[in-house]
């Protein structure tokens, strides 16, 4: 990975159990499929909260420290929906499943990390997470959104719980094979 700026992220990471869980799901999905996918790498499914394009790695020390100072609350709860695509203009551009957990936690993340970035004078801009999910696969190439559907309403997911045990930093650097992860800081919830 490169070491001028880079994209980055925080997240709630899902737990090894559950991560093996949703990648044997969807290795399924993609043996059945009619359309080609980019799995999300096995161990690297997260729940994203903040998103950073632009991060320089001078700040990233700095704005962790402010971002990772909160009180430890414990593990959060989570579950997780069907699987169901991210559709626009026609056009499917992610599998995912969307998370139910107690929101406010993660507000109280987000406001953290916005704080972190102020306090560090990372002037890069950042966009907070609204619609929590999390994503399994990316779409290769253009896939219609009406073959998605369809052979999305003949598949049937389980639903997955679990918890998540920390909050990480993660840079993130999406390649033609798909997104490489490194994990920064994390901590435990």
């Amino acid at each position: 990975m490169s070491l001028g700026p880079c994209a980055c992220f925080f997240a709630f990471p899902v737990g090894k159990a559950e991560a093996d869980r949703l990648d044997g799901e969807v290795r399924e999905i993609e043996g059945r499929a009619t359309f080609r996918m980019r799995r999300v790498p096995a161990g690297s499914h997260h729940v994203t909260l903040c998103f950073v394009p632009g991060m320089q790695k001078e700040w990233c020390e700095e704005v962790w420290k402010v971002a990772a100072d909160f009180p430890a609350a414990g593990p959060l709860k989570f579950q997780l929906g069907p699987v169901e695509g991210l559709m626009g203009r026609g056009l499917c551009r992610l599998l995912l499943r969307k998370v139910r957990f107690e929101v406010e936690r993660a507000r109280m993340a987000q406001s953290q990390i916005g704080r972190g970035m102020r306090e560090a004078g990372a002037g890069a801009e950042f966009s907070i997470s609204e619609h929590y999910h999390v994503t399994l696969a990316r779409m290769a190439g253009f896939v219609r959104a009406s073959a998605v559907r369809a052979f999305l309403e003949k598949e049937r997911s389980e639903t997955i719980t679990g918890t998540f045990e920390t909050l990480a930093m993660v840079r993130s650097e999406l390649t033609p094979e798909g997104p490489g992860y490194e994990t920064m800081f994390e901590k435990a919830l």
